[in-house]
C-alpha cells in the first residue's frame, strides 16, 4: 500500500494531540495514523515538540497565576454570601429559599475547588512529562556517549 505524505497541518495535529495526552497509541488512534507514524513525526519535529511543551507549560503557569489571584476573591465572595444567608435565616421563615441559595453556593464552591484540583493535576502531569523528556534525553546521551567511547577507542573527550 503506497504511503501518503502528511501535510504540515496533520503533523502539527499529531504534535498537539501527543502534547495533550502524552500517549503515542492514543495519539495514533485520535489522528488516524500508526504508532510508527506518530513516533516518526515526533522525532522529525523534536524542536517543535519542545517548543510546544514549553509554550503549553508557560500558558499553564500563567493560567494558574491568574486563578491564584482570583482564589482569595472567590473565597471572600462565598464567605459574604454565607454570612448574608445566616443573617436572613435569623430574619425570615422562608427556609426553602435559603436552602436553595445555600445549595447553589455550595455547588459553586465545590466547582471552584474542582478546578483548583484539576489545576494541580495538570501541574503534576506537566512535571511528569518534563521528567520523562529529561530521562529520554539522558538515555539518548548515554547511548551517544557509549557510541563515542566505542568509536574513539575508550575516551569520548579525545
Amino acid at each position: 500500500m503506497p504511503r501518503t505524505k502528511l501535510t504540515d497541518k496533520e503533523e502539527q495535529k499529531i504534535i498537539s494531540v501527543h502534547a495533550e495526552n502524552g500517549n503515542i497509541s492514543l495519539t495514533a488512534e485520535v489522528c488516524g495514523v500508526s504508532r510508527t507514524t506518530v513516533r516518526n513525526v515526533l522525532n522529525r519535529n523534536i524542536e517543535s515538540v519542545k517548543k510546544f511543551h514549553e509554550k503549553k507549560e508557560q500558558n499553564t503557569i500563567d493560567l494558574f497565576d491568574e486563578m491564584d489571584k482570583l482564589n482569595s476573591n472567590v473565597l471572600s465572595i462565598h464567605k459574604k454570601a454565607l454570612q448574608r444567608i445566616f443573617h436572613e435565616l435569623d430574619n425570615t421563615k422562608d427556609i426553602q429559599r435559603i436552602a436553595i441559595t445555600t445549595a447553589t453556593l455550595i455547588d459553586k464552591h465545590t466547582k471552584f475547588f474542582e478546578v483548583q484540583f484539576k489545576k494541580r493535576e495538570l501541574d503534576i502531569k506537566d512535571r511528569e512529562v518534563a521528567l520523562r523528556e529529561r530521562e529520554q534525553e539522558s538515555a539518548d546521551n548515554s547511548v551517544l556517549d557509549a557510541y563515542l567511547v566505542a568509536m574513539l577507542g575508550g575516551d569520548k573527550n579525545a
